[in-house]
């Protein structure tokens, strides 16, 4: 995060952005595939496209298995961070409806 503390002039934030796919989601998280090396505990916004309705969950990188191959990308395990209820937006909310193998466009923004 970059400040600016000079007065009358507003704060700013840096943001990364990464395309990534689902693996695997639960209740408790998901494991994405992502080109980009995320640490352990770095804690971010995972926006979730399904059927064109977007979903945004707070999200700890839990784990990470480094790509073995060139060809390969970082798995990456996110714990969600349950800091309200699940509301219609949440991806909590619509566990339940995801197939394995779901076409899935997310963004994980830290």
């Amino acid at each position: 995060m970059i400040r600016d503390t000079t007065p009358g002039r507003p704060a700013m934030t840096l943001v990364r952005q990464y395309q990534a796919r689902v693996l695997d989601v639960s209740v408790a998280g998901c494991l994405i595939e992502v080109d980009a090396a995320l640490a352990p505990g770095t804690v971010g916004t995972l926006d979730v496209v399904i059927d064109g309705s977007s979903y945004r969950e707070s999200v700890r990188v839990a784990r990470v298995v480094p790509a073995r191959h060139i060809t390969m990308r970082n798995q990456v395990g996110l714990e969600f961070l349950v800091l309200t209820p699940a509301g219609t937006d949440s991806l909590r909310a619509v566990i339940s409806r995801l197939s394995a193998g779901a076409e899935l466009i997310i963004t994980f923004i830290h």
